[in-house]
């Protein structure tokens, strides 16, 4: 079962991109990482009573949050691929008009050109055969307070800032859960929540108001009210995988690795695939435990927007792709998937312009 989370956030969100707090400036991500959605929802449901000693591993092992990611007239944006590339110079020239001309692209999984610098927007969304990019609003806020340090009891003075989402912005996010979820889910969805998502929340950040659609059964449902219902490539021989979220694969070993594990073909024994193109970036994984009050340990990932390319030697039929498409997109794959890890998007025809 699916459902569709609005997200709007009231105050600014300060959500860390790098897990540490040792500087005087601490940047923000530019969206709300299915972990955090996650930790607030089960805080919720512990007090409303829907976590127990009957539920508890049900909801711990059987609810994925995905990530929150800009939603703007009617449309989710999602992380840029790392394929698509521009020239600078033209970009620039675009930007100086201040018209709202469009720019061709390059695409480096089908052509080789002069094109390669990435897309400036951090993030994109496909609509009349374009590309529209979104940057997300932040701001920094200054803070200051003193401190008594050690024996000599003399206060000290500390200055610093934080960088944060603005507020009055919209996130979309999906949550996935087991069948036998739904009655928490419809008690826990029943009113729009109001709840903190992200640090400081005693300091004026992170209040944020959700409201959920109604549970869908199927990942073409929840693509289309996302408005990502995106035109397919259309070949029988070839894949395209876009990371569109951090994820994080092993291999038989448990070492971290910059592909997808052969087990995902699975339901293709008979057919040899062969990963012809990657166009990756990698990241480190956060996240922090208050019940332990420590970090996790940090681990190897594909960053959102990676690109990987797979050739098959036969062709497939049209069932064949369809069910492989299906089982790649409908579920998080790889590991901590609960914290929104591992979703893909498969076969994406993205526009030439943008």
């Amino acid at each position: 079962m699916y459902r569709i989370m609005e997200i709007n956030n009231i105050e600014p969100l300060k959500i860390s991109s790098r897990g540490s707090q040792s500087t005087y400036s601490e940047p923000s991500t530019e969206h709300i990482p299915g972990s955090t959605i996650r930790g607030a929802i089960i805080a919720e449901m512990i007090r409303l009573g829907l976590f127990n000693y009957t539920t508890k591993n049900d909801i711990l092992l059987n609810m994925e949050c995905y990530n929150a990611y800009p939603y703007f007239n009617g449309l989710t944006y999602l992380p840029k691929p790392f394929h698509l590339r521009t020239d600078k110079n033209e970009w620039r020239k675009t930007k100086i008009k201040g018209d709202k001309s469009t720019l061709n692209l390059c695409d480096l999984l089908r052509e080789s050109g002069t094109a390669k610098n990435q897309l400036e927007y951090s993030y994109v969304a496909i609509k009349d055969n374009k590309l529209f990019g979104k940057k997300v609003a932040k701001e920094y806020r200054l803070h200051h307070f003193t401190y008594n340090s050690g024996s000599q009891d003399r206060e000290q003075e500390n200055i610093f800032r934080y960088e944060a989402i603005s507020p009055e912005q919209s996130f979309k996010a999906v949550i996935r859960y087991e069948d036998k979820l739904e009655e928490q889910m419809q008690i826990l969805f029943k009113e729009n929540l109001f709840i903190y998502l992200g640090g400081s929340k005693g300091s004026g950040y992170g209040r944020c108001k959700i409201c959920s659609t109604r549970s869908m059964n199927n990942f073409i449902e929840v693509k289309k009210n996302l408005g990502i219902n995106y035109d397919k490539i259309n070949d029988s021989k070839e894949i395209v995988v876009t990371c569109l979220s951090d994820c994080l694969f092993r291999n038989e070993f448990g070492q971290p690795i910059n592909y997808i594990p052969k087990q995902y073909f699975s339901n293709l024994e008979n057919k040899v695939i062969k990963l012809e193109k990657q166009f990756v970036q990698t990241g480190q994984t956060e996240g922090y435990n208050t019940t332990w009050k420590a970090r996790y340990p940090k681990e190897t990932t594909l960053k959102a927007g990676s690109v990987l390319k797979y050739v098959f030697e036969e062709q497939l039929t049209e069932n064949e792709m369809s069910k492989l498409i299906s089982s790649l997109e409908s579920g998080l794959v790889g590991s901590r998937t609960q914290d929104g890890y591992g979703w893909l998007g498969v076969n994406i025809e993205y526009p030439k312009e943008i």
